[in-house]
């Protein structure tokens, strides 16, 4: 386990983080097949969003599409951080310090 968590990791991590966004982006745009397998059961950002699109309040129509629109951007953002974070201490652990 130490030697996955000093050898591995280090190397999978910025890889892991990237999968994981693109997963939550990816999750996040399917509407379709969440309509579609839950039944219409399953609420999600995206099936609530299109529900209220069809003549409720603009305003909260415009949250949901915000948050539809924010939370792949911050779970990209955050990918990005990581990665950054992680490069970083990567290079002052091979020089030593």
């Amino acid at each position: 386990m130490r030697a996955w968590l000093k050898v591995k990791l280090p190397i999978l991590l910025p890889a892991v983080v990237f999968a994981w966004a693109i997963g939550i982006s990816v999750s996040l745009a399917q509407y379709l097949p969440t309509l579609v397998l839950g039944a219409g059961r399953i609420t999600t950002i995206t099936t609530e969003a299109v529900a209220l699109s069809s003549g409720f309040d603009r305003r909260v129509t415009a949250i949901y599409a915000i948050w539809q629109a924010l939370l792949p951007f911050i779970f990209f953002f955050l990918a990005i951080i990581v990665n950054r974070l992680h490069g970083k201490h990567r290079k002052l652990k091979i020089r030593g310090v």
